[in-house]
């Protein structure tokens, strides 16, 4: 901690990880520093190390530092035998980098380009604020990233895709954990864009209950399945080029393990336009500049009957 203390200036005390491990590794102890140093900050870090590394105690760093000649001394030993040189290998993954994608859904129904501009601004802010907070090995929680962006005034909701930077597959909606776990998350990525003028759907489908869900609670195994349905929904029309109407919405609602869905309906309303469909199941063709949105579900229980 003498070192985040000392040079706040580069490193916070998240920034550093000290790791001990008695039993494979006697008299070792192992510091990982995760942030951006200069040769000179790394160097006055290697010597802070140094000063208060107890007698016979090995630390192992990975601070850039030059090569070990020009590493400047600690001071007398007061008679004391040195322990080994600390050893500084290459750096090589101090950071864990990450992507971020969010889709946020104004709590206004019509904003100016400004406030548009300024609420990307804001939620890009705290996604990078979140991110930054983190130290080296923390999980990158993804409800906690939900709740920071739902946080900021004028998001009503978002959609996320949180992923490591390097994978091909920018989609994700669970908790990254560093590896290897010395390394500490940096936002590589990020993508926020605003929804655009939003067609709201209400939704209400009839379940049966299977598999294990079937001897559960019933009213927590149908939240379990109005909250998956609601996920399985808001994806499909992300994706979907066509019109949408009973039938497309139904096809993504294949069986799973735990419930089937008998029948589904919906109505409409374009927010921006005021406009509510009052007819169930009306089909709606989303133009460039519209993004549908399912904006409730209502999960009630149906057997089916042969």
């Amino acid at each position: 901690m003498v070192v985040a203390v000392t040079l706040k200036k580069n490193i916070r005390a998240q920034d550093v990880r000290i790791v001990e491990d008695h039993l494979s590794f006697p008299g070792v102890v192992k510091i990982a520093v995760a942030a951006d140093l200069d040769e000179a900050a790394a160097i006055r870090a290697a010597t802070l190390i140094e000063e208060e590394r107890p007698a016979g105690i090995r630390v192992l760093h990975n601070l850039p530092l030059p090569p070990p000649a020009t590493l400047p001394s600690s001071g007398a030993t007061n008679g004391e035998e040195p322990g080994p040189p600390s050893a500084a290998p290459p750096v090589e993954g101090i950071w864990y980098p990450i992507g971020v994608t969010a889709v946020i859904t104004p709590a206004a129904a019509s904003l100016t380009a400004a406030q548009k501009a300024a609420l990307t601004d804001a939620v890009e802010a705290a996604i990078t604020s979140f991110v930054e907070s983190l130290g080296v090995g923390d999980t990158v929680v993804y409800n906690r990233l939900v709740g920071a962006i739902v946080a900021v005034d004028g998001v009503y909701d978002v959609s996320l895709d949180l992923y490591p930077a390097a994978a091909t597959e920018r989609a994700g909606r669970r908790n990254l954990i560093p590896s290897p776990p010395d390394t500490r998350p940096r936002l590589d990525q990020l993508e926020v864009t605003l929804r655009g003028a939003l067609i709201a759907l209400d939704v209400a489908v009839g379940v049966e209950r299977k598999g294990l869900a079937a001897t559960a609670d019933p009213a927590a195994a149908l939240e379990d399945a109005r909250t998956d349905i609601l996920r399985r929904l808001n994806d499909l029309l992300r994706s979907l080029s066509g019109p949408i109407n009973q039938s497309t919405l139904l096809g993504g609602l294949a069986d799973t393990e735990t419930y089937a869905v008998h029948d589904l309906n919906y109505t409409s309303e374009f927010v921006d336009e005021g406009l509510r469909v009052t007819a169930a199941n009306k089909e709606i063709e989303p133009s460039a500049d519209q993004q549908p949105w399912i904006r409730s579900v209502a999960v009630t229980e149906s057997v089916q009957t042969t």
